[in-house]
């Protein structure tokens, strides 16, 4: 069984191989047991084959809230290939019957100097079997490779995905920042609106009270007026009766004084009339007497 890979033996039959303990190039004869655990059919109900957060290939089973990163069947299959191989090595130990003759004739050979074909037979088989060695060194090596290979193609995609989750996260922030703005600004200039008809109403109310205001003091300062000036009208109104009564009091004295002259001037008169007809009595009496005498 140490011969070469056969075209046929892919890397993921490789790989599943090696983890269900199958030497893949020295037991090939077990490989169809790989190939089996590759088939999805054979995943039990409710499980399906999905990528771990290490990158790698594994299986989930979403009902149970399990991610597991081998087969969840591994343990039968290995079973499986303990069984195959406990019944490959009964039918390797089986007597044959022509293997006793074969075994002369072996003998035969051996004893008639046999023994350099012996060293070469074993050499060639070693140098298969390193080949083996080295061709599933480089099977794995190509395994991991791909893995790796898979792993940062995986990263690159889930690297654009976040990419492009953030670019979304960032319009939909974007929007929802439009859309706070815009309803900030329309909840404030709702309230500049309230605010300026508030204002409007308290300045209309107060212009209103302080009309009130100026206009009873306005009736106030009339009627103070109208009395200041009914008042200031009654006291010119006395004092042009007084300058009247004065100026007929001047009148008055000017023809008192007038009178009085005029009756001085009468009584003079009449004194002199007075002594005009004392005299005029006495010559009238002096003519009587000198008429009697």
């Amino acid at each position: 069984h140490d011969a070469p890979p056969s075209p046929e033996l892919d890397d993921r039959t490789i790989e599943t191989a090696i983890a269900l303990d199958i030497d893949p190039f020295a037991e090939d004869h077990l490989l169809w047991i790989a190939r089996s655990a590759q088939n999805d059919a054979e995943l039990p109900p409710g499980w399906h084959r999905c990528t771990l957060a290490d990158l790698s290939e594994g299986y989930a089973n979403p009902a149970l809230g399990v991610e597991r990163p081998d087969h969840p069947r591994a343990e039968e299959f290995r079973v499986l290939v303990a069984q195959e191989r406990r019944r490959t090595a009964a039918r390797a130990h089986r007597p044959h019957p022509e293997q006793p003759r074969k075994r002369a004739r072996t003998t035969g050979i051996a004893s008639g100097g046999g023994g350099g074909d012996e060293n070469a037979t074993s050499r060639v088989g070693k140098t298969l079997h390193a080949d083996a060695r080295v061709a599933a060194m480089e099977a794995s090596h190509r395994i991991a490779l791909k893995g790796l290979q898979r792993k940062v193609a995986e990263l690159e995609r889930r690297a654009i995905e976040r990419e492009e989750a953030w670019e979304n996260e960032r319009m939909e922030a974007e929007a929802r920042t439009h859309r706070v703005v815009v309803e900030a600004e329309e909840r404030m200039r709702s309230g500049l609106e309230d605010e300026r008809r508030a204002m409007r109403d308290t300045i209309r109310q107060a212009v209103e009270r302080e009309r009130k205001v100026a206009a009873e003091e306005a009736t106030r300062a009339v009627k103070t007026s109208l009395r200041s000036v009914k008042a200031a009208e009654a006291e010119d109104a006395r004092r042009r009766e007084l300058e009247a009564v004065k100026m007929d009091a001047s009148r008055f004295a000017a023809r008192e004084e007038a009178l009085s002259k005029m009756l001085a001037s009468a009584r003079d008169e009449l004194s002199e009339k007075n002594r005009t007809i004392a005299s005029l009595r006495r010559e009238l009496a002096q003519v009587k007497g000198a008429a009697i005498g």
